[in-house]
């Protein structure tokens, strides 16, 4: 009932405000109702409204985080109109373009660190819907549009992993290499400034467990691309 009222003072601005508290909010508890709050309210919705709020958010959302969210329930979606078999859903066929068309993307400016929850969300969404959907049937159209997706997603991506993890990999190196010239107790330590606050000092070796982090997180963004790329090859 709190949920109705709630969406019927603030509609069409509800869906904004929870998202703003699940980005911005610094008490996970209010982070995590927010969330729930979220799912709940898009599920008042029959598959076309859930379809449109999905639209909505994926264009207006930038939380690399929420947007893996959104991607992960887009794939169930898909996943119950297969299973149902009505070609009728928002969720199947050509009225699903746009949204694969809004999360199947590489910009040129992409930060594959700060955007992995999307990227990671993306290429599993690829994956289910390449390994679900066979080419015979076709019903969300992903074989149609095989060869766009190498084009605008997957080959660009590609080309940014290898670029990203090459340059993780010098860091590496250079931190590596100045752990072993400098004693452990000189090592300089490494300040950062945020918004005019010094955040914690960054010791070399937590930097470099940060660059070994960074390069795990990529060689797990590239296990599944490489799957993907193997899945697309069958459309050839």
């Amino acid at each position: 009932v709190l949920l109705l009222l709630l969406a019927l003072l603030f509609w069409p601005l509800f869906p904004q405000l929870l998202c703003r508290v699940m980005v911005n909010c610094p008490h996970k508890t209010l982070r995590e109702r927010s969330m729930k709050m979220l799912l709940d309210f898009i599920n008042l919705f029959d598959a076309p409204g859930r379809y449109k709020l999905y639209r909505s958010l994926c264009h207006s959302v930038k939380h690399s985080g929420l947007l893996g969210l959104l991607i992960f329930h887009i794939k169930n979606e898909v996943d119950v109109a297969l299973r149902c078999g009505g070609m009728d859903s928002p969720f199947l066929g050509h009225s699903l373009v746009p949204l694969l068309d809004t999360t199947f993307i590489v910009r040129d400016d992409e930060d594959l660190l700060t955007d992995s929850d999307r990227i990671m969300g993306a290429l599993n969404f690829l994956r289910f819907l390449l390994i679900r959907d066979k080419p015979g049937s076709n019903h969300t159209t992903v074989w149609t549009q095989a060869s766009s997706l190498v084009r605008r997603f997957t080959d660009p991506l590609r080309r940014a992993l290898y670029t990203i993890k090459m340059h993780a990999r010098e860091e590496i190196a250079k931190s590596e290499q100045g752990l072993m010239m400098e004693p452990a107790a000189a090592a300089p330590v490494l300040t950062v400034e945020v918004s005019g606050e010094v955040l914690p000092e960054v010791s070399p070796k937590d930097e470099l467990q940060a660059l070994h982090s960074a390069l795990q997180r990529l060689d797990m963004i590239e296990c599944v691309l490489v799957r993907v790329e193997e899945l697309l090859e069958t459309a050839k």
